[in-house]
């Protein structure tokens, strides 16, 4: 929020009524932004499905357009949910980092010991849906 205040100095990109976006302090790659509701949210799960939407579809509109601005078509969105994913700072936030190839981050693999893990997972999602979306 402090930054949304302007109590800590960004280099905004975009800003809006609702959002803004803005150069990362600690970049990946070069281009690399945030992109963050102006209203607090901890996170990306506990923002009401029409903010959530809405910050999508900037996120969808942004993201291209500053891969471009870097000089690449190429590109990461990530937003990390919870303090086991990563997340550090706990306001609603992507990052878009424009990648180029020697930028190129390979992900690392954890495969399922076997196809019976892999199942008990596909299971466990599946349930974990269907009673998600059955209180809509």
């Amino acid at each position: 929020m402090m930054i949304v205040k302007g109590d800590i100095p960004s280099s905004v990109v975009y800003e809006d009524d609702e959002f803004l976006c803005f150069m990362d302090i600690n970049p990946v790659s070069a281009g690399h932004c945030l992109v963050i509701p102006k209203a607090h949210s901890s996170d990306f799960g506990k923002m009401s499905p029409l903010d959530a939407s809405m910050l999508m579809s900037l996120v969808h509109k942004i993201a291209p357009a500053i891969a471009a601005g870097v000089g690449t078509s190429s590109y990461n969105i990530i937003s990390n949910i919870g303090a086991e994913s990563g997340q550090e700072v706990f306001h609603t936030h992507f990052h878009i980092t424009p990648r180029k190839e020697k930028t190129k981050t390979p992900w690392k693999q954890v495969p399922y010991i076997n196809k019976e893990e892999q199942q008990k997972v596909l299971e466990a999602i599946k349930m974990s849906i269907s009673r998600s979306f059955s209180c809509l």
